[in-house]
């Protein structure tokens, strides 16, 4: 909730408490300090991420092109 970046929560977790006493976002020139207390799950993200793989895998399904072409 401090820094508004995305993680998956048991990693996050285990950086924040393995990085004493100030643990800070482990995202390139964020300077916010991470807490173990704030760490919210989205569980509506993975449901989302899930959509986005079968709608990736679908997209690229439907641009191939088989040839059913016969040549005696």
């Amino acid at each position: 909730m401090d820094c508004k970046h995305i993680y998956e929560k048991e990693p996050v977790i285990h950086y924040i408490s393995t990085k004493k006493p100030h643990p800070r976002c482990p995202v390139a020139g964020c300077p916010k300090i991470l807490h173990v207390g704030r760490v919210v799950c989205d569980a509506l993200l993975t449901i989302e991420i899930d959509e986005m793989r079968l709608a990736s895998a679908t997209n690229i399904n439907s641009t191939m092109v088989e040839d059913f072409t016969e040549v005696d």
